[in-house]
């Protein structure tokens, strides 16, 4: 059986910030990856360590902690191109492989790269590029690989695609909302204008998780901890982080908007709106400063009596009428876009190993 060194590459060349010119630079990093795979536009002069430089298209593969596999597809780099040395750079070294169909290669071999780190902790932990290299593989023809990448190709496409527009779409009430409140408004407490289901939370340990394993997302302070085999909700929420992980870098509290079928653990508080829209409680939230009512020494905190108090800006008059309406359009925009979004990925999920162990074949010509 071919390794992947039969086909590709891994190349590096460490550029010091200050051969890297006086404009921006683009750089592909962790953190950059982490959020929303979006690469940091930075001054060179602002740059505090050396950075690989990207010289052709290629794979980005983390080979820092690769228990959260980060890999990245650059089609079109250019001059200002860098990638953090925590990166290895695949690059087919002839025609047998298309770039496209190596990117989702990668993703297919995460569990053999897994296990093939070194290093003792979890935040050490590495994959050599010669374990990279290693990697065992069956080639198809390179007019299969293409057929393979376009159709996943197309899936992604439509996923970015949506996630632009949700993107877009929060922007856009987020701004509506502050428009609203720029001439004259109103100061409502929390505790006024939203109801508290804290008592319908039921908190789960791991292992009672593994011992009820199902299809319905099971919520903490910041985000989905697994998944379980009953709801406690099922409704539009506004989950605001009770402790943890609390407070955003601006003040603001971590707040997530849900619906459908949901487990809540006893970490974030579940709102709805009282005399308002859910989806203008959690804009109000998301404008308001929580640093004031935050507690505990070791452990950040906000409970339900100071969050109750926390005062929020809401329209008034016609301008709130207004507002709910827009509201109410552009959500149900959001959640039809990140549904689908949800679906698209399960599609692909399940498709790619499938068309990459050969199981399932494309023709050439379906996507000729």
């Amino acid at each position: 059986m071919s390794v992947l060194g039969d086909y590709a590459e891994i190349t590096a060349s460490q550029v010091a910030p200050s051969r890297m010119g006086a404009d921006p630079v683009s750089i592909f990093s962790i953190p950059g990856y982490d959020n929303a795979r979006t690469p940091e536009t930075m001054l060179p002069s602002k740059i505090g360590s050396g950075k690989s430089k990207v010289g052709s298209p290629c794979v980005l593969l983390s080979k820092l902690n690769p228990r959260i596999p980060r890999i990245w597809l650059l089609r079109h780099p250019d001059e200002q191109t860098y990638c953090s040395p925590e990166f290895l750079q695949i690059v087919p070294n002839g025609p047998g492989l298309d770039l496209r169909y190596l990117y989702y290669l990668m993703w297919s071999n995460v569990t053999k790269i897994q296990e093939a780190v070194t290093g003792t902790t979890g935040s050490h932990q590495r994959v050599s590029k010669e374990d990279v290299l290693r990697l065992p593989l069956a080639m198809p023809p390179l007019t299969e690989q293409r057929a393979i990448a376009a159709t996943l190709g197309a899936i992604d496409d439509k996923i970015e695609s949506n996630q632009r527009v949700t993107t877009m779409l929060m922007k856009l009430a987020r701004a509506l909302l502050d428009s609203s409140v720029s001439g004259e408004a109103r100061r409502v407490p929390i505790g006024d204008i939203a109801e508290f289901h804290n008592r319908r939370r039921i908190p789960l340990s791991s292992k009672e998780r593994e011992a009820r394993v199902g299809d319905i997302p099971y919520y903490g302070a910041t985000g989905i901890f697994g998944y379980v085999d009953e709801a406690l909700f099922d409704e539009v929420l506004v989950l605001v982080g009770e402790d943890g992980s609390v407070v955003r870098e601006d003040g603001g509290p971590v707040l997530q908007y849900i619906w459908g079928k949901a487990w809540i653990n006893n970490h974030a508080h579940p709102l709805t709106g009282r005399g308002i829209s859910d989806e203008l409680l959690f804009l109000a939230l998301d404008r308001s400063d929580i640093r004031p009512i935050v507690t505990g020494a070791v452990q950040a905190k906000v409970s339900m009596g100071n969050l109750k108090s926390v005062v929020v800006e809401l329209p008034t008059g016609t301008a709130f009428r207004t507002l709910e309406q827009h509201l109410a359009t552009l959500f149900a925009l959001y959640r039809s876009r990140a549904d689908e979004t949800a679906r698209l990925i399960r599609v692909r999920d399940t498709l790619l190993p499938e068309l990459l162990a050969g199981r399932i074949h494309v023709p050439a010509e379906a996507v000729a």
